[in-house]
């Protein structure tokens, strides 16, 4: 069979969208579906089968906890990433409103190219009167430092939220060195404020999350970035970090969030943190091999295209591969790619579709309108091939060439 019907009847479906939601490892799924046989019941109910319930779930977020280098009371369960981060933002305001602070009284301080629901929950604290300091970004997607001392200046500033890799272009944020310079700045103030919240949701698959390494006071983990099941993640914070809950109705999770607990969920989430943790190195090889491959191939056949964030190396996450190829619409190569068996993205999948913006990532690394649109994001997983690796640049190759091929013929 030529290449080109091949790629008209694919012969494979190559799944490159794995910081969207990374494919469950099937030793997780095992421990899953044997936890919903086995706990049953309502971790809060009194009987046998409530206790074991409740056995299960304590030792699962001790799990957690100790792949963190938490203490077990400090992780609270979630339903995901964009929970997690809702809570460290809005739980921490409203508990300052109890303690007798004015929401104008506060101020938060966030880069540019933060996870939408961090984002989106300081433009909804922002409605409130709360003062929303946006912390630019270099042309590698890194956090400028002189712009983090300038909103540190600010007597309001309350929190300091950074997202540790990003969803988007990959990029690692120098977290030791943030939560050093927000240290300094609460010892000049001799005040426990301002504290440090990172989106650790991607960190995990390509580098070790630690909450006292970091020294951050509270940390956003999400299951499904990690192999793990959908639905599930936690928001780990020291005892420092001042939060009321977001859901009543329960004493659960230390009384910050009601509703009964999924306790499969969570077993799974617990499995998938311990596995995540002890094969990290050899996945990470692999995932760079295969990186460098992509890489590799794309450039060497494929004209006019860029790579968006930093280089290969240890400032970027190895799941993560995303190029601008100029002259075409990223939506365009998405459905493209897609018919022809390989799955990409365009920008972070908790944005709608449409619009034809682009990324909004890359337009704040690039200032480029055109090089933000034509963006596609390839994120890698463990199960990728170097087979699947050639198909999809390959399929890539032929749906650039139809696409640029279309817009000669629009401009003719």
């Amino acid at each position: 069979m030529d290449a080109q019907s091949q790629h008209t009847h694919p012969q494979r479906r190559v799944y490159l969208d794995a910081m969207a939601s990374s494919p469950l490892d099937p030793r997780v799924k095992e421990v899953v579906c044997e936890a919903f046989d086995r706990y049953p019941a309502n971790p809060g109910s009194l009987h046998q089968e409530g206790r074991e319930a409740r056995k299960a779930l304590e030792h699962a977020r001790e799990k957690v906890a100790r792949a963190l280098d938490a203490l077990p009371m400090d992780v609270v369960f979630t339903s995901g990433g964009s929970e997690g981060n809702t809570h460290a933002l809005h739980g921490l305001a409203r508990a300052l409103q109890r303690e007798g602070r004015g929401l104008s009284e506060m101020a938060v301080a966030l880069l540019d190219i933060e996870h939408a629901s961090v984002a989106e929950a300081a433009r909804a604290l922002a409605y409130e009167g709360v003062t929303v300091h946006h912390l630019p970004v270099d042309g590698e997607g890194m956090i400028v430092m002189e712009a983090l001392e300038r909103a540190l200046q600010d007597p309001r500033l309350i929190l300091v939220s950074v997202v540790a890799v990003n969803n988007e272009v990959g990029t690692i944020q120098p977290m030791r060195e943030i939560t050093r310079r927000v240290a300094a700045e609460r010892r000049r103030r001799q005040d426990r404020f301002p504290l440090v919240h990172s989106d650790a949701s991607q960190a995990p698959a390509v580098t070790r999350v630690s909450l006292k390494e970091w020294g951050v006071d509270a940390l956003t983990i999400d299951a499904q970035k990690i192999y793990g099941p959908k639905g599930i993640g936690a928001l780990v914070r020291a005892r420092s970090y001042p939060l009321v809950p977001l859901v009543y109705g329960g004493a659960q999770e230390f009384g910050l969030r009601g509703g009964t607990p999924n306790v499969p969920l969570i077993v799974g989430f617990a499995e998938a943190m311990v596995l995540c943790n002890a094969q990290r190195d050899a996945r990470v090889q692999h995932l760079s091999r295969l990186g460098r491959q992509f890489l590799e191939e794309t450039l060497r056949t494929i004209p006019e295209v860029v790579l968006n964030g930093p280089p290969p190396g240890p400032y970027r996450a190895a799941t993560n591969i995303n190029l601008s190829f100029l002259g075409v619409e990223g939506e365009y190569l998405i459905l493209g790619l897609d018919a022809k068996g390989v799955a990409a993205s365009t920008r972070s999948a908790c944005h709608l579709p449409g619009g034809g913006m682009g990324s909004e990532v890359v337009f704040a690394l690039a200032k480029d309108r055109e090089r933000a649109k034509s963006a596609v994001r390839f994120s890698l997983h463990p199960w990728l091939t170097t087979e699947d690796i050639s198909y999809a640049v390959c399929v890539l190759r032929d749906v650039v060439a139809q696409g640029r091929g279309v817009l000669a013929q629009g401009a003719a």
